[in-house]
């Protein structure tokens, strides 16, 4: 099937309706998209805040022969999937969510999806070691993302963090020194400055009101 044919045959659903159209990705929330149930064809989700991401692999798995592909475009609707308890072989999803990209991608893995990989936009290690932590069962690494749905630096900068280092921002959040930050984690002092130190690098921040700031506008502390 060309990307052509692609483009024109998507089926626009709810995680509990499936009707043919002739439209392409149908808004920015998104929903499922080209299906053949005759197809012996594996069912792949693609899930990416980027309509040319999710478009363009679309068409590619396609091409590939993949009978059924289902389009997301964005966390709601992500969440519909998984509380309908929609199951397929692959689930592409990209950390471009932000912060939900984690509980996203145990909500798939959770309901059965067989493989959950994470669409990043750079190899970093934080990032890579956030989207395994998360429950993934890979990573993809997928620098086609253009325009205004592309990683906000703030979202890609706590995607770089560790989970030891997002624990660290909570606590500090939370007015605690470093000797208590230390006591709870049970690291030593000189850990947990070491720990901000790498913080304020990737954040680019100057101080750790900054880093709560940061942090807050991101998403992953209240």
């Amino acid at each position: 099937m060309s990307s052509a044919t692609a483009a024109a045959q998507t089926v626009r659903a709810s995680p509990t309706e499936v009707t043919r159209s002739n439209t392409g990705l149908p808004d920015a929330a998104g929903d499922m998209g080209p299906a053949d149930d005759s197809s012996p064809a594996s069912t792949v989700l693609v899930a990416s805040p980027s309509r040319h991401i999710v478009r363009s692999l679309t068409a590619a798995l396609l091409d590939l022969g993949i009978g059924r592909v289902m389009q997301v475009g964005s966390v709601e609707r992500a969440d519909e999937v998984i509380a309908s308890s929609v199951v397929g072989d692959l689930a592409l999803v990209s950390v471009t969510f932000g912060p939900p990209t984690a509980r996203l991608i145990q909500g798939l893995c959770q309901i059965g999806w067989r493989r959950v990989i994470a669409l990043i936009p750079t190899a970093d290690p934080g990032i890579l070691a956030s989207a395994l932590d998360a429950g993934a069962t890979g990573v993809l690494l997928n620098r086609c993302a253009t325009g205004s749905a592309e990683l906000r630096p703030d979202q890609a900068d706590v995607w770089a963090l560790s989970r030891r280092e997002r624990d660290v921002i909570r606590l500090v959040a939370e007015g605690r020194s470093n000797r208590l930050i230390a006591q709870d984690l049970l690291l030593s002092s000189m850990t947990v400055k070491a720990h901000l130190a790498r913080i304020a690098r990737k954040l680019g921040a100057g101080d750790r009101a900054q880093i709560v700031a940061i942090a807050i506008r991101a998403g992953i502390i209240d």
